[in-house]
């Protein structure tokens, strides 16, 4: 503990618990654990890190942090698709089924169905093992008065169009109103 302004760390404060003995302490060690205890319910099954893996993860870090990075963009035509979500909802409609999906439903959907079908994306990675999650958990991004928020949606892929649209909406009406639970933004 820092003994300076704002709980910053001194040289003094170095100095004493060295001549205590405390032991250092990771702060990757902190994030691994805080990590893997904030994971769904679903569970995970524990890939050991080799040695190579350790390796490889340490120089992309150290080029995230050390190189100059830019993003691409592209633009894509999603004419079918718009159709697509036009008649879903225009039946959804028709039907009165209670629903009107998104073209943010539909990459909530394809994103969940990707996970499921590559496991290693669907991963944590952790000083000792790589966590693959069981479950495909998929957080949304929700503005609201106070910041961003990002609320889970459960066991993503194994929801439909409309059972997705209307957690969705669900989740982002209680999260602008501020009446999540934490199980409900933590692990995803």
């Amino acid at each position: 503990k820092g003994t300076g302004p704002n709980g910053r760390i001194l040289k003094c404060d170095v100095d004493s618990a060295i001549e205590v003995g405390l032991p250092a302490t990771s702060s990757t060690t902190e994030r691994t654990k805080t990590v893997s205890t904030s994971l769904g319910t679903g569970g995970y099954k524990e890939v050991p890190n080799s040695t190579m893996r350790k390796v490889i993860a340490d120089r992309l870090l150290d080029s995230k942090r050390t190189i100059p990075h830019y993003y691409l963009t592209v633009d894509c035509q999603i004419d079918t698709l718009i159709s697509m979500k036009e008649t879903i909802n225009a039946d959804a409609l028709e039907e009165d089924k209670g629903y009107k999906v998104s073209v943010n439903d539909f990459v909530i959907r394809a994103v969940a169905m990707s996970l499921r079908k590559v496991p290693e994306v669907n991963a944590i990675w952790t000083d000792k093992a790589i966590h693959l999650l069981n479950d495909v958990d998929i957080s949304v991004a929700v503005a609201t008065p106070n910041g961003l928020i990002t609320p889970i949606l459960r066991s993503a892929d194994k929801k439909d169009l409309a059972t997705i649209s209307n957690e969705v909406k669900d989740l982002a009406s209680r999260a602008r109103d501020g009446r999540l639970t934490p199980s409900e933004y933590q692990g995803g």
